[in-house]
C-alpha cells in the first residue's frame, strides 16, 4: 500500500495504528496467564503427588504392621499384660485399617490416575503369562466342594474304603458339614507328601502371596497408568 498523503488518510492509519496496539495490550496478559494456566496443568498431570502418596503409603502401612506385629509377637503379648487377646483385637484392627486404606486408595486415588504411560505388545504378553500363573496359583488355593449333608462313620473319623468295606454294615450317622473342605487334600495320604506338604506348598511357604504377587505384576505391566502400576507392585512387595 502507498503511504497516505492526505492529512484524513493519516489520522484514520494513525487510529487504526493505536486500537491495534491497544488491543494487544489488553489481550498480553489473558495470553499469559492461560499459558501459566496450562503449564501448570501439564506438571500437575505429569507428576500428582496425592496419586503416587496413595500408592505407596497404605502398602508401606500395610507391611510394616504386619512384619512389626508378628515379629514382636511375644513382646507386644507382655505389654499387653499377657493377653493373647488383646493382641489379636490390636492385630486385627490395625490390618482392616490397612486394608481399608488399600481399597479407598486404589478404587477413589489410583485406579486411571495420571501420568499415563505408552504400554506395548511385549508389556501385555507379559501381563498375560504372569496373570496366567498367578490365577492358575489362586485356584489350586481355593478349598474343594463338597455336600452339605454326608454318611460318616458313628464315631465321627473319615473311613478310607478298603476300611469301609471290611466293616460292611457298621453304624453310621448323617452329619451337617462346612459346603468348603478346607482340609481336602491335607486329610489325604494318597496326595500327601511324606512331610505333610501338599499343592504349592511343596513349592513355597506362601503359595497365595506369590499368587497375587504374580497377578498384581501382570497388572503392573498391562495398566497405563503409573501410579496404578505402582500399587499392583505391591504385593509383590508383600511377598519379599
Amino acid at each position: 500500500w502507498p503511504p497516505p498523503t492526505r492529512p484524513k488518510e493519516k489520522r484514520l492509519f494513525a487510529r487504526l495504528a493505536e486500537m491495534t496496539l491497544l488491543g494487544r495490550r489488553l489481550l498480553h496478559p489473558l495470553r499469559r496467564s492461560a499459558g501459566m494456566s496450562s503449564s501448570s496443568a501439564l506438571a500437575a498431570e505429569a507428576a500428582p503427588p496425592s496419586a503416587l502418596r496413595w500408592a505407596v503409603l497404605p502398602w508401606s502401612f500395610f507391611i510394616g504392621e504386619n512384619v512389626l506385629l508378628s515379629h514382636n509377637r511375644a513382646s507386644i503379648i507382655a505389654l499387653c499384660g499377657g493377653d493373647e487377646q488383646s493382641y489379636h483385637a490390636l492385630y486385627n484392627a490395625l490390618s482392616t485399617a490397612a486394608c481399608a486404606s488399600l481399597g479407598f486408595g486404589y478404587f477413589f486415588r489410583v485406579a486411571g490416575a495420571p501420568p499415563l504411560r505408552h504400554v506395548s505388545v511385549a508389556a501385555v504378553g507379559g501381563s498375560f503369562v504372569l496373570q496366567a500363573v498367578g490365577l492358575a496359583g489362586l485356584f489350586q488355593a481355593l478349598p474343594r466342594v463338597q455336600l452339605p449333608l454326608a454318611s460318616e462313620p458313628a464315631h465321627g473319623e473319615r473311613a478310607e474304603p478298603a476300611a469301609a468295606s471290611e466293616a460292611g454294615a457298621a453304624a453310621r450317622q448323617w452329619v451337617i458339614r462346612c459346603p468348603m473342605d478346607f482340609k481336602g487334600e491335607s486329610a489325604s495320604p494318597a496326595v500327601t507328601s511324606p512331610d505333610g506338604l501338599h499343592g504349592l506348598h511343596r513349592v513355597s511357604r506362601h503359595p497365595m502371596l506369590w499368587s497375587l504377587a504374580a497377578v498384581g505384576l501382570g497388572g503392573a505391566l498391562a495398566v497405563p497408568s503409573a501410579p496404578q502400576a505402582v500399587w499392583l507392585v505391591g504385593p509383590a512387595a508383600m511377598a519379599l
